[in-house]
């Protein structure tokens, strides 16, 4: 109706899909919508508030547009609340005729959205803002809140609120919510979560049978009612087809209910489409091998194979192992409602469960192990009908070099050369090497072929000169990149662990964790390898700021090398740091220090803007995303750190390097002013000054975020 009003005689029908074309316009313009209150016809327009008497358009008041009306209940006389462009007016309606009140104060949005609750309090929902609540007093005055995502509901925006079952609720983007009276919040609807889950919805409307019709997307349905346990029922005939932004359902009866869309509107017979609802089967109609050529080895021609299980198992196929990559083809003989159905399958033997429902009326498997399979594919309907199961069954026959004789030929031909093996290996040996050998192989109760593998294990040929002592030296220097540690005294200690856990007394406990080689470099847990906590929370998707072109440029620049972003609390630093990562180079990586750990700074216990908590963190970072050394050591002085740490960034830049030239390492210090003004809050030392001091190898970036006003 966004053209005009129109009027149409309706015949006495009981369809009235059937009533001829004989529209007569009683006023051009753009109308938002029609309202019977009262037995009056109301109407809101662009140009104003109407009332339509007949073929006539009444004003009532003008000045603005108007959407919607509703009624407030129990009053000495019929108030009215009309929803306009900028806001909500009193209007009062005696007999046939409507005059105007009062303009309800301190409440200056537009009004599209209305109902009025049990309460007569007036609920007014914004797409952009959040949900309203006014009360209007007997005194005049009005109180006005607002509800947000803050109140409970899931987003601050596309939030719609309707009147079901003389109950207020809210249609959001994740399901639908209700409001808490005890509480004044709102929370997902306990009943309608059981129908709707977290989906969006947009629209909802009560019939005169109780069934809901809703809105999703550009999808019509309805929650419908008529059995004992309520179903959903999709109109997949309207997807697309209703106006987006401008949903309306008006269920006259079950007979004839009217949807709004982009031409014109819809008619339904609602009892006649569920009747329409037929008994659904499904057929497999073809079944290919696929090989080095295409096989059709079933097509259809066989009823009972393919859509019960009784099929004997002779008739079965069996197919070669080099043909187990298999095409099926099924669809329901309802070709009128071909847009209505939806197809499940379940291969038995190879899927864990059924697939989701879809439209698609084929399914491939590729190269399948040997085995038994039955495949079954169901298909249902919008009115949620569901047929029995098509099911064709085959088996893929094992190749030859799987079959339970060849293995056994396996078994015997390596137990085979594991005697020779064996016998050559001894006639190498002295003769006292013979005497271990044999009493290892006797005390053991090994094969031979398991023996040789031990003896195998026991080769340290490949340790390099000098055996052991070689071998100690690298450990001694392994140990020494962990930290400024005497790589002598650390191994010895580690050893001495290892001695303990493998005595008799230790029996049952041999187990070495991570825990405890840690404990000996006097660290009582993995968290404390990693004392700063990252409080940056990571919205669900990215906004693009326009000032990560100019930043990338900067990063890319090899002349720049330490960066810094500024501006006012809340504009969105943290937001772009997130967003650093799509800015670098392929195969590069950043690590995202938090200088604000949601206002934990303030805290004298805290320590992240120390050099020794955020060194140790930035190197075991570096450990985790890059492969280079940990760092074990808490007790380093600044400038001690400092090197290890530019250790770690060059060998961390050569690492990326190697596999990409361009690749970047950069470390992205968030929120830095907090750190500062820890520091001079506790009077210590502050990382942020010193990493800023701090020579960088090149292909490392560091970038600072801070506020404008702490800069100053």
């Amino acid at each position: 109706m966004s053209n005009g009003i129109f009027k149409l005689p309706m015949p006495v029908l009981k369809d009235l899909s059937y009533t001829p074309d004989n529209f007569r316009i009683i006023a051009e313009g753009q109308t938002w919508g029609l309202t019977v209150l009262d037995d009056m016809l109301l109407a809101g327009r662009h140009d104003g508030f109407f009332q339509v008497s007949d073929d006539a358009l009444l004003p009532v008041a003008k000045g603005t547009g108007y959407w919607t009306f509703n009624q407030v209940k129990n009053q000495a006389s019929s108030i009215i609340i009309a929803g306009n462009y900028q806001g909500l007016g009193i209007f009062e309606s005696t007999g046939n005729l409507i005059t105007e009140k009062s303009r309800i104060g301190n409440f200056n949005e537009s009004a599209r959205f209305i109902v009025v609750d049990r309460d007569n309090t007036i609920w007014v929902s914004h797409p952009y803002r959040g949900v309203y609540k006014v009360q209007l007093s007997e005194a005049g005055q009005t109180n006005v809140r607002l509800y947000t995502k803050e109140k409970g509901l899931p987003s601050s925006l596309n939030n719609h609120v309707y009147k079901i079952r003389n109950k207020v609720l809210i249609a959001t983007e994740k399901g639908v919510y209700e409001y808490d009276a005890r509480n004044d919040l709102f929370k997902p609807s306990p009943y309608f979560g059981e129908i709707f889950g977290q989906q969006s919805v947009r629209y909802l409307k009560e019939d005169t049978n109780g069934n809901i019709w809703f809105v999703q997307d550009k999808a019509i349905g309805v929650v419908d009612y008529s059995d004992v346990k309520a179903k959903i029922i999709y109109l997949p005939e309207l997807q697309g087809k209703i106006l987006s932004g401008f949903e309306y359902v008006y269920p006259l009866d079950e007979n004839n209910v009217f949807v709004g869309g982009e031409k014109g509107f819809y008619h339904i017979n609602y009892e006649k489409y569920k009747e329409s609802n037929r008994p659904l089967n499904v057929y497999i109609r073809k079944v290919i091998s696929g090989g080095k050529n295409d096989t059709l080895i079933y097509g259809g021609y066989d009823p009972g194979l393919a859509t019960d299980s009784r099929s004997m198992a002779e008739s079965i196929p069996h197919l070669a192992y080099d043909n187990s990559s298999l095409h099926f083809e099924y669809s329901s003989p309802l070709f009128d409602q071909i847009s209505n159905l939806e197809y499940s399958y379940y291969l038995t033997g190879f899927d864990q469960t059924w697939s989701g429902w879809s439209k698609k009326t084929e399914k491939d498997y590729t190269s399948l192990p040997p085995g038994r399979y039955t495949f079954n594919v169901k298909v249902r309907n919008n009115l949620m009908g569901e047929s029995s199961a098509a099911v064709y069954s085959f088996v893929v026959v094992p190749p030859w070099y799987k079959t339970w004789w060849a293995r056994i030929a396996y078994i015997l031909i390596a137990a085979l050369i594991g005697v020779l093996l064996y016998q050559k290996h001894k006639k190498k040996l002295s003769e006292t090497d013979k005497t271990i050998v044999d009493r290892l192989h006797k005390a053991s109760k090994l094969s031979a072929d398991q023996i040789m593998g031990f003896l195998a294990a026991l080769d340290f040929s490949d340790c390099g000169s000098g055996s052991s002592v070689y071998q100690k030296a690298r450990s001694y220097e392994a140990i020494a990149r962990l930290g400024d540690l005497d790589g002598t005294t650390q191994f010895a200690k580690l050893k001495e662990m290892v001695g303990d856990r493998m005595l008799p007394a230790n029996k049952g406990m041999n187990t070495l964790y991570v825990t405890d080689i840690l404990y000996n470099f006097n660290f009582s847990a993995l968290s404390d390898m990693l004392p700063v906590r990252n409080n940056i929370e990571v919205p669900e998707k990215l906004v693009l700021r326009q000032q990560l072109s100019a930043l990338q440029g900067m990063i890319l620049d090899p002349a720049t090398k330490v960066m810094g972003l500024h501006g006012a609390a809340g504009i969105g630093k943290s937001t772009i740091m997130l967003s650093v990562d799509s800015l670098l180079p392929a195969g590069s990586k950043s690590i995202l220090f938090d200088c604000y750990g949601g206002g934990a700074y303030n805290d004298a216990d805290d320590r992240r803007h120390t050099p020794e908590y955020a060194f140790l963190q930035l190197c075991n970072e570096l450990a985790l995303q890059c492969g280079t050394p940990f760092l074990l050591v808490h007790s380093l002085n600044t400038g001690h750190l400092l090197k290890e740490l530019k250790k770690r960034l060059t060998e961390a830049v050569s690492l990326l390097q190697a596999v990409n030239p361009t690749a970047l390492l950069a470390l992205l210090i968030d929120a830095a002013d907090n750190s500062v003004s820890a520091a001079q809050q506790f009077h210590t030392e502050c990382f942020v000054t010193e990493l800023a001091r701090m020579g960088l190898p090149e292909g490392c970036r560091i970038i600072f975020s801070a506020r404008t006003e702490r800069l100053l």
